[in-house]
């Protein structure tokens, strides 16, 4: 009997561990949960609360993934027709910017407070995600070397400085994008006054 209710026990936290996800994301989050370091990484995520993976067509034009952390939700953008690799990819690199979504709460806290200059808010914004892109980059690499990833999930040029990565985002428009965050949240702060 107790191996009976214990393997009840085991089979719920199993099934409790998933996240909520949509059907085309079945593939690869098993894949994901088939390498410990990213089956810890999604349980870390967790651990902090409800965790919603979410296939949308969005658009050729927007983004590819996205962390919403209101929603505690990662969007990825079935439009353009990627790969189960890119789909792996891109759900590596959400979950390590859902994992410091406190980093960049206290930066969005920092810009509605006057207490961080734009620029210094879209360089850190910036320096949190390049961190996040070399950690998923080593996990990627680590999954596809042991067989566990499609080669292309890790094939991502992450450049190897912040500099040319911060130029990089600044040449495709990402950082503008955050510059465009931060006077939102300044005319929100200022409309609140």
């Amino acid at each position: 009997m107790k191996k009976f209710f214990l393997g009840l026990l085991l089979l719920g936290s199993t099934l409790c561990a998933n996240p909520h996800h949509s059907p085309e994301l079945s593939a690869p989050l098993k894949a994901l949960y088939r390498m410990q370091e990213t089956k810890q990484l999604i349980e870390a995520v967790e651990a902090q609360g409800t965790l919603t993976l979410k296939a949308a067509y969005l658009g050729p034009e927007a983004t590819q993934a996205a962390w919403y952390p209101n929603e505690r939700a990662i969007y990825i953008n079935y439009s353009n027709q990627g790969t189960e690799g890119s789909v792996i990819r891109f759900l590596v690199f959400e979950l390590n910017n859902a994992l410091i979504e406190k980093q960049f709460g206290y930066m969005d806290y920092l810009a509605t407070q006057g207490k961080i200059s734009k620029e210094e808010y879209v360089r850190t914004v910036e320096q949190l995600e390049f961190q996040n892109a070399q950690r998923a980059l080593a996990l990627l690499k680590k999954g596809v070397e042991k067989g566990v990833f499609p080669a292309d999930a890790a094939d991502w040029p992450v450049p190897s400085s912040f500099a040319e990565h911060y130029k990089m985002q600044l040449e495709a428009g990402h950082s503008q994008a955050i510059a465009n965050l931060y006077d939102q949240l300044r005319n929100v702060q200022q409309k609140n006054q």
